[in-house]
């Protein structure tokens, strides 16, 4: 065992001097902090085999590790390049010096995953590429200054996407919003024309809508899909819809007119409780 660990020593060594420059230090052992190459490393650096095996470079205080987004130091108003093509679930969640993040040049990034952004509390302004189809469950809840998502390609935003974003007052929806999508936002109007498929407490305790309306395309909605909603007065429902979920509209006690169409064969339990 002893011998095998010398030999281990000999070959650390060994390797240490292939991989750095002539005249220079190991990998961390320069004066200036960051650097990728052999010797440019400084004292705050930690070098690892690992980060000669996989390039990595901040970019406006993001970390990009072959194109995959993996994680930040402090970055506030940040644009990343077309190099991008992956975000990794969570990789900026709870980062609270970012106020913007602009995607637009990302144009290989599909998909904005798992808790990417959640509790980015100070994130204001979100520009999404075309090429981003969905946003994944939770990837902006709890960022509360959160008032512009701009992007054309979005169909899907899957289960509390958005949930507890209290300055988002006009989101634009995608066909499917999943459950408990929008809940507990600051949505004030909201324009569901092209939705057809509304999921469960998708809008649940969103006490600053005052007027819904349904279209036609969307043929039922899940429970609790506005409950708590205490300012709504008006809700106007469309030919197509077969089906109210169980307490859809519980606890909405301002809701004073309400157009059912002759479509709609059930009504859930509670739908309109309280």
């Amino acid at each position: 065992m002893k011998r095998n660990f010398i030999g281990v020593l000999a070959y650390v060594a060994s390797m240490s001097a292939l991989l750095a420059g002539p005249g220079g230090q190991p990998p961390g052992g320069g004066t200036q902090p960051g650097g990728n190459q052999p010797g440019g490393g400084g004292a705050s650096a930690t070098w690892t085999f690992d980060s000669f095996l996989v390039s990595s470079a901040t970019t406006s205080g993001i970390i990009v590790r072959e194109g995959v987004v993996t994680g930040y130091e402090s970055p506030t108003d940040a644009a990343l390049s077309s190099s991008v093509t992956e975000i990794t679930a969570g990789a900026l969640a709870g980062c609270t010096t970012l106020t913007s993040i602009d995607l637009s040049a990302c144009s290989l990034l599909t998909e904005i995953p798992d808790s990417a952004f959640a509790g980015c509390t100070a994130l204001k302004t979100v520009t999404l590429p075309a090429s981003c189809t969905t946003i994944g469950p939770g990837a902006f809840a709890g960022c509360t200054a959160l008032a512009t998502v701009s992007g054309s390609g979005v169909t899907a935003v899957s289960h509390d996407a958005f949930r507890d974003c209290t300055a988002l007052t006009s989101p634009s929806l995608p066909a499917t919003v999943g459950s408990y999508a929008y809940s507990q936002s600051g949505a004030t109007g909201v324009d569901m024309s092209g939705v057809t498929t509304l999921g469960e407490g998708a809008f649940a305790g969103c006490e600053s809508l005052t007027e819904i309306t349904i279209p036609g395309t969307v043929t039922q909605f899940g429970k609790n899909a506005f409950e708590r909603i205490y300012g709504l007065t008006k809700v106007t429902l469309s030919e197509g819809l077969t089906v109210i979920g169980e307490s859809a509209f519980s606890g909405c006690d301002s809701l004073t007119e309400i157009t059912i169409p002759g479509t709609v064969t059930q009504f859930g339990k509670n739908a309109f409780g309280y």
